[in-house]
């Protein structure tokens, strides 16, 4: 079963959409947990994505897992869907929003976006939040580091929650 497993994320890795679908089929002939799949072929994408962060693979290579992956979906999700399983992974949503898409539409859907619920649309929109505010960065200056205040307040015990800088950044 690791080896089904395993020509399933080197699949990904290589972008060969075919194989993918192929490793996908055979996981779930198998009878191996669809999370478990799922989630090894997310931890591709994001091995990709982490490769792409340090500069070390190119915009191609990201859509190229993602393609990859993207073939494997309806696969593992109507396993997913047999076993009643609902699960929502925002891999793919922080990729599409890293590679610059302008719209993205998840708020609401379970699984594939093929059922909908307002409690989930709460929830996206606080994940979408999120997402807005890691692709803003982190400023690092003087003024963010507050070495001034650290120095007025000093260690533990004290206190910072108080303080207008804290509620600024």
């Amino acid at each position: 079963m690791d080896e089904i497993i395993e020509n399933l994320v080197e699949a990904i890795l290589k972008y060969n959409n075919l194989q993918a679908e192929h490793w996908a089929r055979k996981a779930v002939e198998a009878k191996i947990d669809p999370v478990e799949a799922l989630e090894a072929s997310t931890r591709t994408v994001r091995q990709v994505g982490d490769g792409y962060g340090r500069g070390e693979l190119w915009l191609p290579d990201l859509v190229g897992a993602a393609s990859a992956i993207q073939s494997t979906m309806p696969i593992i999700g109507e396993q997913l869907n047999k076993e009643g399983v609902t699960r929502k992974s925002l891999g793919l949503v922080i990729l599409a929003a890293v590679c610059g898409a302008n719209t993205i539409c998840f708020h609401g859907g379970i699984f594939g976006e093929l059922t909908f619920h307002p409690v989930q649309a709460i929830i996206d929109n606080d994940i979408a939040g999120m997402i807005g505010r890691f692709l803003q960065g982190v400023q690092v200056n003087e003024e963010t580091l507050a070495l001034d205040l650290i120095n007025e307040v000093g260690p533990i015990p004290s206190l910072y929650l108080d303080k207008e800088h804290t509620r600024i950044w």
